[in-house]
């Protein structure tokens, strides 16, 4: 920037008044982003009573028969994803599992183990959505100051 602006005391009336300012800073700010791995995510859906449970012994298997290559977050929509107040006693959820890993094989091999629940896999398991999930690059956020010699 050329300018370091601060507009906390600022006042608005016929004019703008009290802004202050001060000489560009010896830093640049650049966004950046860090490349992590690959990521896939794939929704199961869930019927029966204890669903909580359910949802986490399918991610536990998945993550043995991975040997634990990769990191699994698991989420229950329709009990805990998005609305805290519902009631726990719900009859129904989607089972979200969205993984990541350093290697791209390790996350592969993710997407090829949630399909087999549908047959194998613990009752009240009933519908396998979108398919075999795409896996994708991962990235970071990274944003840093950098000399304005440098640039």
């Amino acid at each position: 920037p050329d300018v370091t602006a601060n507009f906390l005391d600022l006042q608005l009336k016929d004019r703008i008044t009290s802004a202050k300012g001060k000489a560009p800073p010896s830093t640049y700010k650049v966004s950046g982003s860090e490349r992590l791995g690959y990521m896939a995510t794939s929704d199961i859906g869930l019927v029966g009573d204890r669903l909580k449970e359910k949802g986490e012994k399918i991610r536990s298997i998945i993550l043995d028969r991975l040997q634990n290559k990769v990191e699994i977050v698991a989420s229950l929509i329709g009990i805990d994803g998005l609305c805290p107040y519902r009631p726990s006693k719900s009859f129904e959820a989607l089972l979200r599992l969205s993984a990541k890993g350093k290697n791209r094989s390790d996350v592969e091999a993710f997407t090829r183990e949630v399909a087999p629940f549908i047959t194998w896999g613990p009752m009240g398991v009933c519908a396998y959505m979108g398919g075999r999930s795409s896996v994708r690059p991962f990235y970071l956020y990274r944003p840093q100051l950098i000399d304005r010699k440098l640039v």
